[in-house]
């Protein structure tokens, strides 16, 4: 006899012990009963340090016993405590449950489960539905189970595991937040990108059914699963180890999505420092204005990735709301409202007709190349690196997957820039030809300090022995990145950077025939070297190296990211 639960929160949480696929067991608070009351100022001051005291499991890992074909999507990326999230199950299982884990340091342990539900009723759904116009998929399910936040869901990074009767697993991503909050920094979490690559359906913004670019589609839906990685898209190489490096260090630490960003663009206004993690390729026209107008406002930024701001999306509508699914043409004689409205149209920022290069926020900006990697050569490891690094320090395939550029004449207005890496990449294209990529810096006239990675493997280089893009990682790339790490956030959560550390034109050999607003010496200018001289490769013998970690597909294992350092410790010199 099947088995029907109704869930809610009020429902009594069924005792998980012995599920099949459950794994390690959830704490006490996730399997109250009782609501919680949503707290006043659930970001106080310190809310991070004293989350992270509570004790952690691991039970957020993956480690499905069974392949049942469970996939899930959410009805929203991000909700607040008060709000009910819907999720859409599809499953050969007849049952399943959900524990809400909140994302963060928890002692090592990684994860925090805040809430389980009781047994609710599943089955395989429908097949994806296509839009023919514009090839754009979307599971058309009805909802499995409902989740109302309460007090218990602090807000933070999440992961919804589902586990069905049979073994079966899988995740949904949700960010919970807290828009009165004026936390020191806020981290803007990257659906709209995960949903771009996304494949669920048959197609993506990138191949379709045919496995062709011109099949693509032209409109990506956030309403199916995603298809990669047990339903987490990159989050887990991606975001994730730049949340928990931020949550070791205690640093209060806001959350928000790309959609909240097109939403309320001035949320990032509350802060003083606006994180992203590796790869934020698909912005709105109003997400682009309210970084701009973060940033001229004082605002610090670190984009710990590459291939940010690239393409122009405008979000749409679906049956389950507001700004569900996003139209991204590329092409503008594609794009209907071009005609119209040119500056609406699907296209990257730097070929729109009032032209906004990435470069022009970030420093520097997207040159292809994809899935080359390369050691990174530091040229001006100043600030925020460590300070005994020296120019010439190479760290070991520190260039990771995609990477970006400084294009000289197309500079943020009024800034000296930085650069400080300068790392070849060989074979792009052909086994002859020979790119850069750049790690750099720079402070507006704001005061506001812009840090820019350039390369997709920085965030997953803080923390794991293997990156999803490109292999094992160096025990000295991953001690320089998480030192520098947490030397510009702890920093960047001060006030605007460019009244303690302002940035240093430096000699870039780099060349563009775009307009040009800020300042960067070409190399042989006066006060620069020519490189040639440049003191022999340094080593920074910090702590760092962490616990050997398999991210991706299979079971993850988790250890701390310093194992011995004291709370609150960084690393040092060896």
């Amino acid at each position: 006899m099947r088995v029907r639960a109704r869930v809610a929160l009020t429902a009594v949480v069924s005792v998980l012990v012995g599920l099949s696929g459950f794994g390690a067991a959830t704490t006490a608070s996730a399997a109250t009963a009782a609501p919680v009351k949503c707290a006043a100022r659930p970001t106080a001051a310190g809310y991070v340090k004293t989350e992270n005291r509570r004790p952690g499991a691991t039970g957020w890992q993956y480690n499905a016993r069974a392949v049942t074909h469970v996939e899930a999507f959410a009805d929203t990326t991000s909700a607040r405590c008060g709000q009910t999230v819907r999720l859409m199950v599809s499953t050969r299982a007849p049952r399943a449950t959900v524990t809400a884990w909140r994302m963060g340091y928890y002692g090592g342990a990684g994860g925090r489960a805040v809430y389980t539900s009781g047994w609710f009723a599943t089955k395989a759904q429908p097949a994806a539905v296509v839009a023919p116009a514009t090839r754009s998929p979307r599971a058309p399910w009805k909802p499995s189970v409902s989740i109302r936040l309460d007090g218990r869901f602090t807000p933070g990074s999440y992961l919804l595991k589902i586990s069905d009767s049979r073994g079966g697993q899988t995740f949904v991503p949700l960010t919970v937040n807290d828009p009165a909050s004026t936390s020191p920094l806020v981290l803007v979490s990257e659906p709209l990108t995960w949903t771009a690559y996304n494949s669920w359906g048959g197609s993506s913004a990138y191949k379709g059914a045919k496995i062709t670019y011109a099949d693509r589609s032209l409109v990506a839906s956030l309403d199916r699963p995603y298809k990669s990685n047990h339903g987490m898209a990159t989050y887990l190489t991606d975001e994730y180890p730049l949340i928990r490096l931020a949550e070791q260090r205690g640093l209060d630490v806001a959350y928000v999505t790309d959609v909240d960003v097109h939403r309320w663009p001035a949320l990032l206004l509350a802060h003083r420092g606006v994180l992203l993690g590796a790869h934020a390729e698909y912005w709105s026209a109003r997400m682009r204005a309210g970084f701009d107008a973060a940033r001229d406002a004082g605002v610090n930024l670190a984009v710990f990735g590459a291939n940010t701001a690239y393409w122009q999306v405008r979000p749409m509508s679906s049956s389950f709301g507001a700004d569900r699914a996003f139209a991204i043409y590329r092409e503008p004689e594609l794009d209907p409202v071009t005609a119209g409205d040119p500056e609406s149209s699907t296209t990257r920022f730097r070929d729109l007709p009032a032209a906004q290069p990435e470069s022009t926020l970030l420093g520097e900006q997207y040159t292809g190349c994809p899935g080359r990697h390369g050691d990174m050569v530091l040229t001006t490891p100043d600030w925020p690196f460590p300070p005994n690094t020296t120019p010439g320090t190479v760290l070991p395939m520190g260039v990771r997957q995609e990477f970006d550029k400084v294009i000289p004449d197309a500079v943020p207005a009024n800034a000296d820039l930085q650069v400080m890496a300068s790392s070849p990449v060989y074979g792009c294209y052909d086994n002859n030809s020979t790119y850069e990529a750049n790690v750099s810096y720079y402070t507006a006239p704001s005061g506001a300090g812009v840090f820019a990675a350039g390369t997709l493997g920085w965030v997953c280089h803080l923390y794991s022995s293997t990156c999803l893009y490109g292999g094992a990682t160096d025990a000295l790339t991953r001690s320089v990145f998480t030192a520098t790490t947490i030397t510009l956030i702890t920093e960047m959560a001060q006030g605007p950077l460019g009244l303690t550390h302002p940035s240093h034109a430096s000699a870039a050999a780099m060349s563009s025939s775009m307009p040009g607003t800020g300042r960067v010496m070409i190399a042989g200018d006066a006060g620069e070297g020519d490189g040639d001289d440049s003191p022999p490769p340094a080593r920074f013998d910090g702590e760092g190296a962490g616990t050997p970690v398999s991210w991706l597909p299979s079971e993850v294992t988790v250890g701390g990211i310093w194992p011995g350092l004291p709370d609150g410790a960084v690393p040092t010199d060896g």
